[in-house]
């Protein structure tokens, strides 16, 4: 039965319940120190310090009642991913949403070979494609797709999503070939985001955008409020963080970069052209950015000139998000990732580009 109750009070999934119930005593601490001076500091009572005192501790004890009402909050109820995925509503998000298969990718199981008349597209990304923020799969771009393929095909068509977060170009080329190899595909079509260079980027032990710094003073993993502080209030305002749109900019702006960039995805281009598979792209733009030198536009008209001077197919998905304004197309204020209705526009956007009427296919 002891060992029991350690691990609960040692559980993960609200934080550490002995935290919590420091931070509780601490608060009744502040409380009953309260009602014990003005019950037995009552000789003077015009007393100059006694007033001080009563009033400080008064003062303490609200802004502990709010404090603990808050780490109450944001340790029990509180269920919503963020830009860095590392709080604790964001873990419980991750718990209640997010079933992987074996690949590791948030998708059912996939068969070797899809039944018969049945056309299968592959949608390969990152934290974008796999849906970060966006409870339901069926609200996701590649499964969204689907749907419209159903229709535009008059066939059933399934939908791999092949995406993890914090994949980059880089780490995406492994992944497909296997997946190509062990799995029949008829189209591969890329979502392809501006960070997708930040393995080719510069980083420094003080400066790593990829690595958000944790708090070096005190452990954030004891108190939700605190973490919620940290990372939500203080983190955004630390230069690495704040430079992250820069840090991207000046990658692309160096030629030797952009060059490595380029062969990178050449690469996943050949890995599917090797098999005979269609493969297209789409360019699915940060909907909200920072920093002075960031330029979504020209990094995307980049992107597309590259992929059409090498024979590939590729759309621009800044015009049909651009139609609305960016804080109704993102999970939340804490969650730059696009939410289910972005997802929505972008599927419209995709199927408008390359399928609307029939397209030259190029293996």
């Amino acid at each position: 039965m002891r060992r029991i109750m350690w691990s609960v009070l040692t559980s993960g999934r609200y934080g550490y319940l002995a935290d919590y119930l420091v931070w509780t005593t601490l608060l009744l601490s502040v409380a009953a120190n309260a009602v014990l001076f003005f019950r037995f500091a009552r000789r003077n009572p015009q007393s100059r310090r006694r007033l001080i005192v009563g009033n400080l501790l008064v003062l303490a004890t609200l802004l502990s009642a709010v404090a603990w009402i808050g780490e109450t909050y944001f340790r029990f109820m509180r269920i919503s991913t963020d830009s860095f995925g590392v709080t604790l509503p964001a873990q419980r998000w991750f718990q209640r949403y997010v079933l992987l298969n074996s690949w590791g990718c948030r998708d059912r199981e996939w068969l070797a070979t899809p039944p018969v008349n049945v056309r299968r597209i592959l949608v390969l990304g990152d934290s974008f494609a796999w849906g970060w923020g966006v409870e339901r799969l069926e609200d996701r771009v590649g499964e969204r797709l689907a749907v419209g393929l159903r229709q535009v095909w008059r066939a059933p068509v399934e939908c791999m999503t092949l995406a993890q977060p914090g994949w980059d170009t880089g780490d995406q080329l492994d992944p497909l070939r296997a997946a190509l190899d062990a799995f029949r595909v008829d189209e591969v079509i890329l979502i392809h985001v501006p960070n997708d260079i930040e393995r080719l980027l510069p980083v420094r032990r003080d400066f790593d955008p990829k690595r958000p710094p944790r708090c070096a003073w005190f452990n954030s993993d004891a108190s939700a409020l605190f973490e919620h502080l940290y990372y939500h209030v203080y983190l955004p305002r630390v230069p690495t963080v704040s430079g992250f749109h820069d840090w991207l900019a000046d990658g692309y702006a160096d030629p030797q970069t952009w060059t490595a960039q380029q062969e990178r995805l050449r690469v996943l281009v050949d890995a599917s052209r090797a098999k005979q598979i269609p493969f297209r792209v789409a360019l699915f733009p940060f909907l909200r950015t920072g920093g002075t030198r960031f330029d979504g536009e020209r990094i995307a008209r980049m992107h597309a000139a590259f992929f059409e001077s090498i024979g590939v197919p590729v759309v621009d998905l800044r015009p049909a998000l651009g139609t609305r304004p960016a804080g109704e197309l993102i999970v939340s204020p804490r969650d730059a990732h696009p939410n289910a209705e972005a997802h929505a526009l972008a599927a419209d956007a995709i199927l408008d580009a390359f399928y609307a009427r029939p397209a030259t296919d190029n293996p």
